[in-house]
C-alpha cells in the first residue's frame, strides 16, 4: 500500500511539470495524471486539445499469431475533472498512444488514471492545447507536414536512373 501511494504522489507531481521524466508503471500499480492548460498561453478553451502519452516498452506474444495481443495488460481512463474525478469520457487498453479532439478536453482542464495489471511500461503523458488560430501550447510538438518531392525532381532522379542503368548495359555489351 505504501508503494502504491508513492507511486500515486509520484506521479501527480511530475505529471503537471513541463519537464517531468517518464515513469515506469508495473503491475500493481495505479497512477493519476492531472492536466491543466488553463495558465498557458494560448488560454483555454481550445480548437482542439489532447494528450500524448509517450509510451513505450509495450511487448506483445511472438508471432506466428494472426493479432498479436498485447502481452503488457492496462487500463487508461480519461476524466472530465483533475484527480480522476468528474465524468469517465474515454477508457482504452495498453496499446493507446494519444487521446486527441474529445470535447471534454477543450477547456484544458482533465485528468488520466493508469490502472497496470501485468507487465510494465513507460510513459510521459504530455498535455497539448491548440487554438482556433492555430497556436499550440508550450507541450504541443510542432506539426511538420511530411516532404514530398516535386515532380521534376523525380523525374530528374528517373532521368539519372535511367542513364546508369543504360551505361552499365552498354559497357557490359562491348
Amino acid at each position: 500500500m505504501a508503494k502504491l501511494f508513492g507511486v500515486v504522489v509520484l506521479a501527480a507531481l511530475f505529471a503537471s511539470r513541463a519537464d517531468a521524466a517518464p515513469i515506469t508503471v508495473s503491475a500493481g500499480d495505479f497512477l493519476t495524471f492531472n492536466f491543466d492548460l488553463s495558465g498557458e498561453t494560448p488560454a483555454p478553451p481550445y480548437l482542439r486539445a489532447g494528450v500524448n502519452l509517450n509510451r513505450s516498452g509495450l511487448d506483445f506474444e511472438p508471432p506466428p499469431c494472426d493479432v498479436c495481443e498485447p502481452l503488457d495488460v492496462a487500463v487508461w481512463k480519461f476524466w472530465t475533472e483533475l484527480d480522476g474525478n468528474g465524468t469517465l469520457f474515454l477508457v482504452h487498453n495498453a496499446t493507446l498512444a494519444s487521446a486527441w479532439n474529445f470535447l471534454e478536453m477543450q477547456d484544458g482542464v482533465f485528468s488520466a488514471t493508469l490502472q497496470m495489471f501485468e507487465g510494465s511500461i513507460v510513459v510521459d503523458p504530455i498535455a497539448c492545447g491548440i487554438a482556433a488560430d492555430e497556436s499550440r501550447t508550450s507541450g504541443c510538438s510542432p506539426f511538420e507536414p511530411p516532404q514530398v518531392p516535386e515532380p521534376a525532381t523525380v523525374g530528374l532522379l528517373a532521368i539519372g536512373a535511367g542513364t546508369l542503368v543504360a551505361r552499365r548495359r552498354r559497357t557490359r555489351a562491348v
